[in-house]
């Protein structure tokens, strides 16, 4: 951890290394983007910075690692579903604001299970830490922060931690007249 403090005395790729293994991409690059502006005004405060730290380092491994999520992103499977649901738009918004209640819409087949604490109903910051069951893969560890949180309309629960390199999932609610669109 002294490394991520002190970039000066590490050798930048190591310093790279660890960062991503300690932090997701967007963290890591804001920490080495951090850096650059910490390098930027010690040159104008006329402050020596020590020769471990590399200024074109860090910007070609950050121009690299910015192509990389941008390749990611690009070839990011996005899955869209909707459906209408036979209720009033209170009931379908209590029910989904509920985290208890993911154990019951979650497929049998994934032995879902919250294995945190849980409140009874969403707010912005709430991380929640499931265990589920991957076919031919067993069990995994999922923590999910729940973001985004606008009542009664629509809130995000993204990973954290878990099987899939990327995951955000959008939930929002729509009165159509006819039900609810989920």
């Amino acid at each position: 951890m002294s490394c991520l403090i002190s970039f000066n005395e590490c050798n930048i790729e190591q310093q790279w290394k660890s960062a991503q293994s300690l932090f997701n991409i967007g963290t890591a690059v804001f920490l080495l983007l951090a850096l650059l502006i910490v390098i930027e005004i010690k040159n104008r405060l006329g402050v020596r910075v020590r020769a471990g730290v590399r200024e074109q380092s860090i910007k070609i491994i950050l121009y690299r690692e910015i192509k990389r999520v941008n390749r990611i992103y690009s070839a990011m499977h996005t899955l869209h579903r909707e459906q209408i649901v036979q209720t009033s738009f209170e009931t379908a918004w209590d029910f989904i604001q509920n985290p208890a209640n993911l154990n019951i819409i979650t497929p049998d087949f994934l032995d879902f299970k919250i294995v945190s604490n849980i409140p009874s109903s969403i707010f912005n910051g709430l991380i929640i830490e499931y265990r589920i069951k991957i076919p031919y893969l067993g069990y995994r560890q999922w923590v999910a922060e729940i973001k985004h949180v606008r009542e009664p309309y629509s809130f995000v629960d993204e990973q954290r931690v878990g099987p899939y390199k990327f995951w955000y999932h959008y939930h929002e609610l729509a009165d159509t007249g006819n039900g609810v669109k989920i």
